[in-house]
């Protein structure tokens, strides 16, 4: 993602979400990132030095951290890169990681891998 789409989506959170329990923590970490994101994108502040940029940056990354996505599945995955379709993408991920995988024993205690609902694999077949 290049930087104005990083400040975009900030831009947006700082807008939809400053006052949502949710994101409280975030929002209060982020006090001066968020609405930073939101000037600039904005035409408010029509330069920002490196700091500036450094820190949008930064808060981008704790965003991406908070919803346990990364910026290069984003941009391999993603045509839309705003905030709606990286809220969908994180949700729609996390719905899917948490019944994803479990590694257990079996009868034989060799340790195996497997999907809920799925087939079992044994770790010899990875």
């Amino acid at each position: 993602m290049n930087f104005e789409e990083k400040a975009g989506v900030i831009s947006t959170l700082w807008i939809e979400f400053r006052k949502s329990d949710e994101y409280a923590d975030f929002m209060a970490y982020n006090d001066l990132g968020c609405p930073l994101a939101y000037m600039y994108t904005n035409g408010l502040v029509n330069e920002l030095s490196d700091q500036g940029v450094a820190m949008i940056s930064e808060t981008f990354k704790m965003f991406l951290e908070l919803l346990d996505v990364t910026e290069d599945v984003i941009d391999e995955i993603l045509p839309d890169k705003n905030l709606g379709a990286i809220l969908v993408f994180a949700k729609i991920k996390a719905k899917h990681s948490a019944r994803a995988t479990e590694v257990a024993q079996d009868e034989d205690d060799e340790y195996v891998f497997h999907s809920f609902g799925e087939r079992t694999i044994k770790m010899e077949d990875l």
